[in-house]
């Protein structure tokens, strides 16, 4: 017997002892009644441990406001941590990321932790990273305009129109005697 023969076998062999697929039982005792309920249960659950979660919010305290992001609220920033953004070597900006607030202080900037500015060689903001990826530059009147979403090294490119990967470099300030 060759070798092709035998899995030509083996493959008419298998075909003949598969079994038809079920079909459901009339009456409503089937699989997909079975899988309706178990979803009303699941949901009749999640139901109830949201009413629970939403009781206990109520002795928590809403997030502070905050205010927009402009051009203004970019100078009255602290707790931030610049580098410099390079393309192939060269120095085209600053990044300016800015960090959690200390404990005990109230956070109403209008910058999230995790918001990276991006700054040209003046450090004039050309605009911003959310921290959840979309891309935002300011208008004559320096309000937020969204200007896409992606991840953060093409939106960097964008804003100094160069391709690739940008070098990040953290600015390390020196130490003051």
């Amino acid at each position: 017997m060759s070798r092709s023969a035998s899995l030509s076998d083996r493959l008419t062999s298998a075909t003949r002892t598969r079994r038809a697929p079920r079909t459901p039982r009339r009456g409503g005792t089937g699989n997909s009644t079975r899988t309706w309920r178990a979803l009303a249960g699941l949901a009749l659950l999640l139901a109830g441990a949201t009413g629970c979660a939403s009781s206990r919010g109520a002795d928590t305290t809403p997030p502070p406001e905050r205010a927009e992001p402009t051009l203004a609220a970019v100078a009255a920033l602290d707790w931030t941590q610049t580098s410099e953004i390079r393309f192939s070597g060269e120095l085209v900006g600053f990044l300016v990321e800015v960090l959690e607030v200390p404990e005990g202080v109230e956070d109403r900037r209008a910058y999230r932790p995790g918001t990276l500015l991006v700054q040209d060689l003046r450090f004039r903001p050309l605009g911003f990273i959310s921290p959840g990826g979309t891309t935002y530059g300011y208008d004559e009147q320096g309000l937020a305009r969204t200007l896409g979403f992606g991840g953060r090294n093409l939106a960097i490119a964008n804003f100094f129109r160069r391709t690739g990967s940008p070098q990040i470099i953290t600015v390390v300030p020196e130490a003051q005697d």
